[in-house]
């Protein structure tokens, strides 16, 4: 096909864009990451929360049968730890939740006596600013707003609503 004067100015001027529309498609592109980044971030955190609560919850198996295989949380006056039950822990007794080599919560088995305990699940790294979990013997728990105070599991607390 032949293209010859007015037709061929048309055809010249459609080849490419602007820098103007150039700009507009980039600020638009980065309107929408600003958007979806902390949605992002905020199910990620939201998928290593449930990570820590399965791991809470499979503790809480183990002291339980623990508690029918010496009919007490504290046999011969000594509390069980989470060493106890198989885990590696530090010298303080925590021990390091880490699903993907990295440690998203530190666990703790305190309050222990011949008949409760209290799990504590307390964010690192990247989960800071997510909140403390806990669990305890009668499977109540809770989910605390802040990162430096552990929560008191109770009859009104729960893993769906943060509690102050």
């Amino acid at each position: 096909m032949w293209y010859g004067g007015r037709d061929m100015e048309v055809a010249l001027k459609q080849k490419g864009l602007t820098l103007v529309e150039l700009i507009v498609v980039i600020a638009i592109l980065g309107i929408i990451a600003a958007i979806a980044y902390p949605s992002y971030k905020n199910a990620g955190q939201k998928t290593k929360r449930v990570e820590v609560q399965t791991e809470l919850v499979n503790i809480a198996g183990q002291l339980q049968r623990f508690k029918m295989a010496n009919y007490s949380f504290t046999p011969n006056g000594t509390a069980v730890t989470l060493a106890n039950l198989g885990y590696t822990v530090n010298a303080s007794g925590e021990y390091s939740f880490a699903p993907n080599q990295q440690a998203t919560y530190i666990i703790t088995l305190n309050a222990v006596t011949a008949n409760t305990w209290r799990l504590s699940a307390r964010p690192v790294g990247g989960q800071l600013g997510n909140g403390y979990l806990g669990l305890n013997q009668a499977d109540m728990r809770c989910w605390s707003s802040s990162d430096v105070m552990w929560c008191d599991p109770n009859s009104s607390t729960s893993w769906t609503k943060q509690s102050p």
